[in-house]
């Protein structure tokens, strides 16, 4: 996994910082986007996101040292939170 290589070159854990937002944001913030590979459909989007879980997404999420909701804090606010916690 990426973080115990990095553990392994810095010599120490590195902290991990989770931004989270619901399903539904992401897939809107996807369509936004207007990138070509973006899914069409919230159905599509769904696979893909079990698939990214069932890649290690999920433990990566789980030994998280923050958590930041999008969408919680206004961006001001969610800068301000980022700077606070490194």
């Amino acid at each position: 996994m990426e973080v115990q290589r990095l553990k392994d070159i810095f010599n120490c854990r590195p902290i991990i910082v989770a931004v989270c937002a619901g399903r539904f944001t992401r897939f809107k913030r996807l369509k936004e986007r207007g990138r070509k590979d973006y899914p069409k459909s919230f159905k599509e989007f769904m696979v893909r996101e079990d698939l990214e879980l069932s890649l290690g997404v999920r433990i990566l999420l789980g030994m998280a040292d923050y958590v930041i909701v999008s969408g919680f804090y206004s961006d001001k606010e969610g800068m301000r939170e980022v700077q606070r916690i490194t």
